[in-house]
């Protein structure tokens, strides 16, 4: 019998460990792995898909200093930073 495998935790370790520091999130990590999948070793869309993800958390910490919740904008440029780290 073949053992079912699961497509979580298969890739970037180093960023699920952020996860307990409030740094990353699950989702997100996914959603860059999904698109990284198909495209191993390759260095540019490595560093394009983590600098997408974290433009995309930088916007909605933007928008979040502009509605005055800076809690939350303070989570979402962590997670920014994690992933523009990650792509480097």
């Amino acid at each position: 019998m073949r053992e079912a495998q699961s497509h979580w935790f298969q890739y970037f370790p180093e960023s699920i460990e952020l996860i307990p520091f409030g740094a990353a999130a699950m989702g997100e990590i996914d959603r860059v792995g999904r698109r990284l999948k198909d495209r191993i070793g390759d260095n540019d869309a490595w560093f394009e898909e983590w600098t997408r993800m974290g433009e995309e958390l930088e916007r909605k910490a933007e928008a979040e200093v502009k509605a005055n919740h800076p809690l939350s904008a303070g989570t979402y440029y962590l997670h920014a930073a994690s992933y523009y780290g990650f792509g480097e």
